[in-house]
């Protein structure tokens, strides 16, 4: 039964400017129809959503965050998505009243009190970030990570929820915020059907895809360090650096240029969706240097596909992908084992997509928003 329009809104939702919106208005729809709202903030274009939602953009400063608490305190369940300065401080101050989600992306709840990066770089990478930096551009980002850290401390205290896109990042979440004394519940933005069963539906080539942005968190010359060392016969190297730090992604396209040659190839441009999914399928082999949860999308596409996906000892999506049967390799066994002769075969394929539909069909992630509401005692 659709939400009443005459009452209040059931679930409220603070979500900077995401290309993960379309899609999260659809499925919590889905579970509650006529019962969300979205304030967007970060864009002055207003999200065109399907299924009948509408969002409302609004400003982002500190002036504005008790309007905002204003605007969300009313709501049962306020979903907080990717925690920013802003939305941290307007989580900290709703009332108890209201059911209180932090739903991370991944990068809202890693790092330290001082560094943001802490414990996600390797060495070639780390020297790299150090030597661009002046000694008064680091104690200056020491200092606003301090303030942001404290802000995102206080938020974690009042979570009542914490979702994050792999479960093993709960145990990350509650030693970066002792604070925290809530529960876990699985949110999704991305599904089966529409985000990995979408063309083409298997492996193309034998090309390598490395990392997913022009972000360190990627480790490119980590990574690429390792691939020098193999036999790459005539396979390409591809590197998606369409969005991030563009200085950062001039030294990546310097140090492939100059490992790889010709064979390097970077995506710097944006590209239609349908475009970039036909050359990210042309890579047999995915190899992330994350040691945080990043690129989970890529990942799950890669391996419904077929592809052949090697990830950091440290990363969060390796230890989850294990624990449910997904195959994934580390960054050490490529170095022992060498590249693989052929993507996947029928029955591992097979295997593979069963279990990632029970994980991220629809109609669990649904339910899932639904386990949710339940909640805050919601009726659906």
């Amino acid at each position: 039964m659709p939400y009443s329009e005459t009452d209040r809104r059931a679930v409220t939702h603070l979500i900077p400017r995401s290309s993960f919106l379309p899609f999260v208005a659809s499925v919590f729809q889905e579970a509650l129809p006529g019962g969300n709202r979205f304030l967007v903030y970060g864009t002055d274009v207003v999200p065109d959503l399907a299924y009948g939602v509408s969002a409302e953009l609004i400003p982002s400063s500190d002036a504005d965050v008790d309007s905002v608490v204003e605007q969300m305190a009313g709501s049962d369940v306020a979903v907080v998505h990717n925690l920013s300065t802003f939305s941290a401080q307007v989580l900290a101050r709703l009332p108890d009243s209201t059911l209180r989600v932090w739903s991370g992306f991944g990068g809202d709840y890693y790092g330290s009190r001082l560094d943001p990066m802490a414990g996600l770089l390797g060495r070639a990478t780390a020297r790299r970030e150090r030597r661009r930096d002046r000694l008064v551009d680091r104690v200056l980002r020491a200092h606003s990570t301090w303030y942001v850290d404290s802000l995102a401390r206080r938020a974690a205290a009042a979570t009542d929820v914490f979702s994050a896109p792999v479960p093993t990042d709960l145990a990350v979440f509650r030693r970066r915020f002792r604070g925290f004394r809530g529960s876990y519940r699985q949110l999704n933005y991305a599904s089966v059907e529409d985000t990995y069963a979408t063309a083409p539906d298997r492996v193309t080539g034998e090309d390598i895809l490395v990392g997913n942005s022009a972000t360190a968190e990627n480790n490119h010359l980590e990574v690429f360090a390792r691939l020098r060392q193999l036999d790459l016969g005539a396979r390409r190297i591809i590197a998606p650096l369409s969005y991030g730090d563009p200085s950062y992604a001039d030294d990546v396209v310097t140090a492939g240029t100059e490992i790889f040659g010709d064979r390097f190839s970077a995506l710097r441009d944006y590209l239609p969706l349908a475009e970039y999914n036909r050359i990210v399928a042309g890579a047999g082999v995915v190899v992330m240097g994350h040691r945080r949860q990043q690129a989970l999308g890529n990942v799950a596409r890669a391996v419904w596909q077929g592809a052949h996906v090697y990830l950091d000892e440290r990363s969060p999506i390796l230890s989850y992908f294990r624990e449910i049967g997904l195959p994934a390799g580390t960054l050490e066994e490529l170095s022992h084992t060498g590249l693989p002769a052929a993507p996947a075969g029928d029955r591992e394929l097979d295997e593979t997509r069963a279990v990632a539909r029970a994980i991220w069909g629809r109609e669990v992630v649904v339910e899932n928003i639904r386990e949710l509401l339940r909640d805050a005692a919601i009726d659906v």
